[in-house]
């Protein structure tokens, strides 16, 4: 005879100061959020609340920050050692579709955006 088995369910309380804040938002700004805050929950299985939404989004989008910060400044030490580097002329330079500086920095800007899903909560 097989006795079945009881489950112990162990519910680990960690004790966060909790702030109660009062905040007014633009209606569309609101909406904007509520239906994002939607679809996390339903990636989720579960609703979390407006608090703990706007708390993630602001923990991700200082994650992003710092991630451009980063790119940033490895795209200024690289343009800081190419100016270093000699100019090789070519006597027959040949009529090429050059990027300018502009496209150059939205190439790497998308590339910055391009998040892999788990890293914030938009995915």
């Amino acid at each position: 005879m097989v006795e079945t088995m009881k489950r112990k369910v162990k519910k680990i309380v960690s004790k966060k100061e909790i702030v109660e804040l009062k905040i007014t938002l633009d209606a569309e700004f609101f909406d904007n959020m509520d239906m994002a805050k939607i679809q996390v929950a339903e990636q989720r299985g579960y609703d979390i609340t407006y608090g703990e939404y706007i708390q993630e989004a602001m923990e991700d989008l200082v994650k992003m920050v710092g991630q451009l910060s980063e790119e940033l400044q490895k795209m200024s030490t690289e343009k800081q050692f190419k100016s270093l580097l000699p100019e090789v002329k070519d006597n027959n330079p040949a009529p090429a579709a050059e990027e300018t500086e502009e496209e150059a920095y939205q190439r790497e800007m998308q590339k910055f955006v391009e998040v892999a899903e788990d890293e914030v909560m938009y995915g």
